[in-house]
């Protein structure tokens, strides 16, 4: 070794030594776990103590910026602390407070919050099983579990999401792969979905590739429920004409009203007519856990593949989704891939079928099936049975209420958890007078609801899905909507 590259070689160690005492830093002591632990959970007791008063204001009369920027040097913890408090307690909603009826309103049970922090705090990965073997298991556990509950065989296999938009983007990689076309074939195949399918579809279209077939928008009955004879004579027509149907889209439980598409039927369809049946639910599926929700969803078990997102019907922190596929081989074929660096993973996990990283868009993944398995252990299937069971009867009862209001009507009767309705003033000022309505309550803050358009018309959406959401609140929202209504009419 040379004098200069001994002199090398010391510098460097002495460079080493002085990044490693500023890195270690980042190694929190026990006092300061403990410290922060205490302050976070005081933080989170007050705003959870306090969800109730309010869902949220979305119309602040002024906006300022709560959180400082960055420096260089660590910043005291109260200070920090205080910063996040005023951060969490701003402007927006709430997501959680029983009051909260706008979009597809989120919960965060505490339980899956305890679930993230366990995962996060651990960083156990579960994408091979080699790398955390009772954790992957726990997930494909949880997996399995949700498969039977939908009605899918034991064949099926999934993958948890972050959401609905990443699983419905799984589930149509599948379908393409599974069906094996080719770009220049795209111009004949004919994908059929209703106008009430979500925007993530046209998304997750669009990135396949697939947005270049011919896309068929059935009619739906008064409902805003796919037409069954409407898509039979649609699919005789395109062969007709040379194309190559192959793609059904359903809905189970649309997001603007809450629609549940006739899956028997399609499924019957789908299966005379070699077609891959895909259900959305993100919104809807989880309802199948209760009596009344199966029935009306008893279709759902026939499709191909199908996707809930626990972050709504199962009550989890936001950043849940699931997809399945009826025959897992067919995700498998769709998604795994190999590399030279991985190849230890499969020598690890010798006798493993598959790996999650192998169902799964995703490489990096936390270990996300604690955020839903821990709360369906510490409380029990049957409390979220009737959970579910209780958003569709407190929908029922919103519009039994709805039929005796003077001055209101609905659009339809629900099928899910969604009303839609509007306030009835005889005059061609509909769409002006119900937004004005809507725009009193959401600045009243009393209760959070969200409209959509239907028909050409405004629409007011109660959504009933929080968990926390029970009987005070609905009635709650029906009378600031009648008081309001009153008060526009003087």
């Amino acid at each position: 070794m040379t004098r200069d590259t001994d002199a090398n070689l010391h510098q460097l160690c002495l460079k080493l030594q002085q990044l490693a005492e500023q890195s270690s830093r980042l190694q929190a002591t026990a006092a300061q776990r403990a410290d922060w632990k205490q302050r976070a959970e005081h933080l989170v007791t007050g705003y959870l103590d306090d969800l109730e008063t309010r869902p949220g204001n979305v119309r602040p009369r002024q906006r300022r910026q709560v959180v400082s920027g960055f420096s260089e040097h660590a910043q005291e913890p109260t200070e920090v602390f205080g910063q996040l408090q005023d951060c969490l307690a701003a402007d927006g909603l709430r997501h959680g407070s029983g009051r909260l009826f706008g979009f597809i309103p989120g919960s965060g049970n505490y339980a899956g919050a305890l679930g993230d922090y366990l995962a996060a705090a651990t960083n156990r990965y579960t994408g091979a099983r080699f790398a955390a073997p009772q954790a992957a298991a726990l997930e494909q556990q949880l997996l399995r579990w949700l498969a039977h509950e939908l009605g899918y065989p034991d064949s099926a296999r999934g993958d948890l999401t972050s959401g609905g938009s990443i699983a419905n983007l799984t589930a149509l990689l599948c379908a393409r792969e599974q069906r094996q076309l080719q770009p220049d074939q795209l111009p004949k195949q004919v994908i059929y979905l209703t106008r009430q399918a979500h925007h993530c579809i046209a998304k997750a279209l669009h990135v396949l590739g697939l947005s270049h077939c011919v896309l068929r928008h059935i009619d739906m009955d008064s409902g805003w429920r796919m037409s069954a004879a409407i898509l039979r004579q649609q699919i005789q027509q395109d062969r007709r004409l040379g194309l190559q149907p192959w793609l059904l889209i359903a809905n189970a439980g649309s997001t603007d009203i809450g629609a549940v598409d006739p899956l028997s039927d399609l499924a019957e369809i789908a299966h005379r007519e070699q077609l891959w049946l895909h259900v959305d639910g993100a919104y809807g599926a989880s309802f199948a856990l209760c009596q009344t929700g199966r029935a009306i969803l008893a279709g759902i078990k026939h499709s191909d593949s199908l996707i809930v997102d626990p972050h709504k019907g199962l009550f989890t922190p936001f950043g849940s989704g699931v997809v399945l596929v009826r025959r897992g081989a067919e995700l498998a074929a769709a998604l795994s891939a190999s590399s030279d660096y991985m190849s230890d993973a499969s020598l690890l996990a010798e006798g493993v079928e598959l790996d999650a990283h192998q169902l799964s868009l995703e490489l990096s993944r936390h270990f996300r099936g604690l955020r839903l398995w821990l709360p369906l252990q510490l409380h029990g299937l049957a409390a979220f049975r009737a959970a579910l069971e209780e958003k569709l009867l407190l929908a029922r009862y919103a519009w039994e209420k709805l039929q005796q209001m003077p001055g209101f009507a609905t659009v339809g009767k629900p099928d899910l958890s969604i009303v839609g309705l509007f306030a009835d003033i005889g005059t061609d000022q509909h769409d002006d007078f119900n937004r004005r309505l809507l725009d009193a309550v959401q600045d009243e803050g009393e209760v959070f609801l969200t409209s959509t358009r239907l028909h050409g018309r405004l629409v007011i959406r109660l959504a009933v899905m929080a968990q926390n959401s029970h009987r005070e609140h609905v009635d709650l929202a029906l009378e600031r909507l009648a008081w309001h209504r009153q008060r526009l009419l003087r």
